[in-house]
């Protein structure tokens, strides 16, 4: 089981010097690699059909000639594992402990509620120890959820052309976070939005808009919905205008906000919902 302290974190991320210019490009999880680069499939430990189910997603990936991915429990697991090669983890934060630290990091929401009943969720988390190796998690609530994951994660496989997982979001929950979904805005509805938002940071509510905007990226990785990241954009853009207007120095509180801004950003910002410009404009905020 991996443990991982936030010195861990700092000193995985290249903190104590001087950091290269960010730079934010589309990523795809890689499927492929032998022996210690191979992909690991991750099973929970309580789940005594997990050995089965990490078999049926070892299966589907060794369709692509020459893959050699292999499974373990978490319990025979470590941090390592993380730095050298694409980790699947199955299940939830009760059944497999290997999802815990990535859940306490805002990464996935998969625990014993979400996504609930026979639902599933099927995600990409982009270098989480900035070691160049990448985590995909198909977790579900309950044993039947999460057969019905790997057995969607097996026939979106068999659909690729190449061994790599285009990030994005599978979801299938009842939840109404997941069906009762916001209306697509259209241009003049995002700009209403964006005009809406800066009027309400100018007039004193500036915290309760940022954390409107840190909420509609946390639904957008719950439900897989893109209109949650017109909402994202549209707060980001408002909160651009109020900067530009000169009024957002120390009432900003961009010191408070920013780490956890910075962190939905690194959990949407693969979406293919941007365009390159946009993304490149996102990360000088």
């Amino acid at each position: 089981m991996t443990s991982l302290p936030l010195t861990a974190l700092g000193q995985s991320s290249g903190t104590g010097g001087d950091l290269p210019p960010r730079v934010s490009e589309p990523k795809n999880i890689e499927l492929f690699g032998a022996g210690n680069h191979a992909p690991l499939v991750v099973y929970p430990d309580i789940d005594f059909d997990g050995p089965c189910l990490a078999e049926q997603v070892i299966s589907a990936l060794q369709a692509f000639q020459g893959n050699s991915a292999v499974s373990a429990s978490s319990a025979q697991i470590d941090q390592t594992e993380y730095t050298r090669r694409t980790v699947i983890l199955l299940g939830n934060i009760l059944t497999n402990p290997e999802i815990l630290w990535l859940y306490a990091l805002g990464h996935t929401f998969v625990d014993a509620a979400y996504p609930g009943g026979s639902g599933y969720v099927i995600q990409h988390v982009y270098d989480p120890l900035g070691a160049g190796r990448n985590v995909l998690i198909i977790g579900a609530s309950s044993h039947e959820g999460l057969r019905r994951g790997v057995a969607r994660f097996v026939v979106e496989v068999a659909r690729l052309g190449v061994p790599q997982w285009h990030p994005c979001i599978l979801v299938d929950s009842d939840l109404d976070i997941v069906t009762q979904l916001p209306e697509h805005l259209d241009d003049d509805a995002f700009q209403r939005l964006r005009d809406d938002v800066l009027i309400r940071m100018r007039t004193g509510h500036m915290w309760r808009e940022i954390y409107a905007a840190i909420h509609a990226a946390q639904h957008y990785i719950l439900s897989g919905c893109k209109t949650y990241l017109q909402h994202f954009h549209a707060h980001l853009l408002a909160h651009r205008d109020f900067t530009a207007i000169g009024d957002d120095q120390f009432y900003g509180g961009l010191e408070f906000w920013m780490p956890t801004y910075i962190q939905v950003w690194d959990c949407v910002e693969h979406s293919d919902y941007w365009t390159e410009e946009q993304r490149r404009e996102t990360i000088v905020f």
